[in-house]
C-alpha cells in the first residue's frame, strides 16, 4: 500500500510563465517518523509527570470549584470537558501512549509527547487577578481539543501539533530517492562535510576567515590520506597544488561549501515545516477538499473522515506513514468511501497546488526574522527574487524548486 503509483502523477501549471508541478517524491520524504526513536523523545514527558499534572489541575478545580467554573467558563469549556478523554475513556489511551518503552514508535504517541512537552515548558507560577496558571491554561486549551474517541484523539493530538512553536516539533532531515552513483556522491560530501566540521570545531569564534583557511591547509597537511573525502566537492583544479595538496584558494571554496551545506539544511527543515503543516489543513476540518470529497456541505463525524483520508493517501503527500485503525468505519461518508485512490489524489492536488504552495511559502516569509532572510540570500541573491527585502513569488518558486518540491 505504500508505494508510490507509477500512473498518477499531479497536473502541470502555469504560474510565473513557468512550468511546474508538485513533485510527490518529495512530499513523501516529509513525514520520516520511521527514522525518530525513543531516544528523540522529549524526557520531561512521562506517565509520571502527565498524571501529576492532570493530578494537580483536578485537584485545584474541586477544592475551588466555584472560582474554577468560571474561569473555565471564560476559556469557553467545562471541567468534564477537560477530564472525561482522560477519565472517561476506559482503554486509557492518551496514558497509554505515555507507557510505551518498546516496539514501534507510533505517529500519535511521538506527537504526544511532543504537545506535552510545550504544556510542561510554561510556567506554573501563580498569576496575579488568573484562576490557572500559565502551564494550567495551555493543558486545558489542549484537552479542549482531544475528543473522547480514539480517533477524535489522534486528530486533537495532530492539530495540537501543528500548531507548536518549531523549538517543540521534531526535525525532520529532508532527503529524496537517489540512485546508486547518487548515494555515493552524497555519501562523499557528508565526508567532506563532517571533515570540515570536525576542523572548525577547534577553532576560535572570531577567527578571520583568511586565518581559518591557512589553518584549514596545515590540518589537511597533517593528515593526506583524509584529503580524498574532500575532493569530490571541489574538483577545479585551481584548488590543489601539483602535489595534489589543497590550497588556499580551495580551502575557502571548502569552507564556504560547508556553510552553503549548513544553511541548506536550516532552510530545508523550516520550508518542509511549513508545507507539512499546509498539506495537513487538507486533512483537518469541513475544509472545501472534505466536501468536494464527500459530496456533501455539512459533514458528520469529520474526524473519522479525516483518519480514513489518510489511511488512504496520507503516506503518499508527506502526512504520515503509518496506518490507523478506527473502529468506527461505519461513520465514513457513503461519497468519499466509494472514491478509489487516485481519484481521491487528483482531487488533492485540486487543491494543493504549485499557485497554493508559493502563495503560503511567500505569506509566511514576509514575517521571517532576519536570520532566516540571511540564510535565504545566500540561496538566491539576484535582485529578480525579492522585493521589499523579502523574497517574491518568482523567488519562492525557486526556492521550492531548489529543494525539490516542484519540478
Amino acid at each position: 500500500m505504500f508505494e508510490t503509483p507509477s500512473h498518477f502523477v499531479p497536473k502541470k501549471m502555469m504560474l510565473e510563465d513557468v512550468d511546474v508541478r508538485v513533485n510527490m517524491n518529495q512530499l513523501k520524504q516529509i513525514s520520516q517518523v520511521s527514522k525518530i526513536t525513543r531516544d528523540d523523545l522529549p524526557a520531561n514527558v512521562t506517565l509520571e509527570t502527565f498524571d501529576k499534572l492532570f493530578s494537580n489541575l483536578k485537584n485545584k478545580v474541586e477544592n475551588n470549584n466555584h472560582v474554577a467554573t468560571i474561569a473555565l467558563n471564560n476559556l469557553d469549556t467545562t471541567w468534564v470537558t477537560i477530564e472525561t478523554p482522560i477519565l472517561g475513556d476506559p482503554t486509557q489511551q492518551l496514558r497509554s501512549l505515555l507507557k510505551n518503552s518498546e516496539g514501534n514508535l507510533s505517529e500519535t504517541e511521538i506527537k504526544w509527547k511532543a504537545v506535552l512537552s510545550n504544556v510542561l515548558d510554561k510556567d506554573n507560577n501563580k498569576i496575579e487577578g488568573k484562576f490557572f496558571t500559565e502551564q494550567e491554561e495551555v493543558f486545558i486549551i489542549t484537552m479542549m481539543g482531544i475528543q473522547k474517541c480514539s480517533g477524535g484523539k489522534e486528530v486533537g493530538i495532530a492539530s495540537s501539533y501543528e500548531l507548536l512553536e518549531s523549538k517543540f516539533r521534531y526535525q525532520i532531515k529532508l532527503s529524496k530517492a537517489l540512485s546508486v552513483m547518487e548515494i555515493e556522491t552524497e555519501d562523499k560530501k557528508i565526508k567532506g562535510v563532517n571533515f570540515v566540521k570536525e576542523f572548525m570545531n577547534s577553532q576560535l569564534v572570531d577567527t578571520p576567515i583568511d586565518t581559518i583557511a591557512d589553518n584549514l591547509v596545515k590540518y589537511v597537511m597533517k593528515d593526506r590520506d583524509r584529503t580524498i573525502n574532500i575532493t569530490p566537492r571541489i574538483e577545479d583544479e585551481s584548488f590543489w597544488t601539483e602535489d595534489l595538496a589543497l590550497n588556499k584558494l580551495g580551502a575557502l571554496e571548502l569552507l564556504k561549501i560547508v556553510k552553503r551545506e549548513e544553511i541548506k539544511d536550516f532552510i530545508s527543515q523550516l520550508i518542509g515545516q511549513k508545507i507539512q503543516k499546509l498539506i495537513e489543513f487538507q486533512f483537518s476540518g469541513t475544509n472545501d477538499l472534505m466536501k468536494e470529497l464527500t459530496g456533501l456541505d455539512v459533514i458528520e463525524q469529520v474526524a473519522h473522515q479525516s483518519i480514513y483520508l489518510k489511511n488512504l493517501i496520507g503516506h503518499l503527500v508527506g502526512v504520515s506513514q503509518t496506518i490507523t485503525f478506527d473502529r468506527h468505519t461505519s461513520a465514513l461518508c457513503d461519497g468519499l468511501a466509494a472514491r478509489n485512490r487516485d481519484d481521491v489524489l487528483s482531487v488533492f492536488f485540486k487543491y494543493m497546488t504549485p499557485k497554493v504552495m508559493v502563495n503560503k511559502i511567500t505569506m509566511i516569509l514576509k514575517e521571517a526574522p532576519v536570520e532566516t532572510i540571511n540564510a535565504l540570500k545566500t540561496f538566491l541573491a539576484e535582485d529578480k527574487y525579492w522585493e521589499n527585502a523579502t523574497l517574491n513569488k518568482l523567488g519562492v518558486l525557486e526556492l521550492l524548486r531548489t529543494l525539490d518540491y516542484l519540478v
